[in-house]
């Protein structure tokens, strides 16, 4: 089945319209990643695809969050001066954009898995995989990460049917019988996060982003310039450029 592109506005500029055309380009070679690794019938074997590329598919997904950030993100509601002086003051908005927007509320409520705070689970993503992934080979200081494509073992690692993918794509509710996106393993600093889960937010993410940009975002062009979001000042979309906003 086809890739089934990111819903959007009807009322996004030309410019902001292409944008999101790049985005799913993107998205689209995550799908292709998801289903990896992929054994070939009928083929001899080594012609088959035996890695999963999972680093490459959650790094392209966290690029795609920090951009996406950067040039669509709107506060979704007012902070309280508690969080005003807490360590959500100064947050970079690739952090922003997964505590405001990234479906958490949906994923489902099992004591059996150790789920994070929205603020902790950003954290995570961006300063323990994202930014070490980008600057450092991988190496950082937060703990252990796992990336699994789907389920527990034996089948984690596996790659996702097309079919699997298309419903990814189209169900607005959580879609998933398992553990949330991102879990602690154990008592350590280990921590698994489960790409069909994330790949899934990351879509809902955006879409949920890019609506409220359309409805909001847009009209500050009108507003005077000390109101004017950083994020409407010509930032362009650049997937696979270091931030350093998120460093």
């Amino acid at each position: 089945m086809p890739y089934t592109p990111i819903e959007r506005p009807g009322n996004l500029s030309c410019e902001d319209d292409r944008l999101v055309d790049v985005i799913d380009e993107f998205l689209k070679d995550v799908r292709t990643m998801l289903r990896l690794p992929l054994e070939l019938d009928g083929k001899e074997s080594n012609a088959a695809i035996t890695r999963g590329c999972a680093f490459a598919c959650a790094m392209t997904l966290l690029n795609l969050t920090d951009s996406v950030g950067k040039k669509f993100y709107l506060p979704r509601h007012k902070r309280t001066d508690t969080e005003k002086k807490s360590n959500l003051a100064g947050m970079p908005k690739s952090k922003m954009v997964l505590i405001d927007y990234y479906p958490w509320g949906d994923e489902p409520d099992n004591d059996a898995y150790q789920r994070l705070s929205e603020a902790c689970a950003a954290d995570i993503l961006i300063d323990g995989l994202r930014n070490p992934l980008t600057h450092k080979f991988g190496f950082n200081q937060v703990g252990k990460m796992i990336l699994a494509k789907s389920g527990e073992p034996p089948h984690e690692h596996l790659g996702l049917s097309d079919d699997r993918l298309s419903k990814i794509e189209t169900d607005e509710g959580w879609p998933f019988d398992d553990k949330p996106t991102l879990v602690k393993e154990g008592s350590d600093k280990t921590y698994k996060l489960t790409l069909k889960c994330f790949y899934w937010g990351v879509r809902i993410m955006i879409k949920r982003v890019l609506k409220d940009y359309a409805n909001h975002g847009r009209k500050t062009s009108q507003a005077p310039q000390s109101e004017t979001p950083e994020h409407r000042t010509g930032t362009s979309i650049a997937p696979y450029g270091p931030s350093r906003e998120s460093t």
